[in-house]
């Protein structure tokens, strides 16, 4: 049950603006302290964000076409 609630929030517009503002505060920390890994993960973050809004544009993600209940 707590896979399938935190995959449904993780796509609300509160969670996404909140998500947004951490990816610039990693961008912003990876100018001020480089060496630190804040750039790599300011990336994979954007590359997160950018697979979601694909997904979701694309209409891939289906409930119904997933494998097993147990995957969210």
């Amino acid at each position: 049950m707590q896979r399938r609630q935190l995959s449904s929030s993780m796509t609300t517009p509160v969670f996404l603006a909140q998500y947004r503002l951490w990816l610039e505060e990693m961008r912003r920390l990876s100018s001020e302290r480089p060496g630190t890994g804040a750039c790599t993960l300011a990336t994979a973050m954007q590359m997160w964000l950018w697979t979601l809004q694909h997904l979701q544009s694309a209409r891939i993600v289906r409930r119904e076409a997933l494998p097993s209940s147990r995957q969210g």
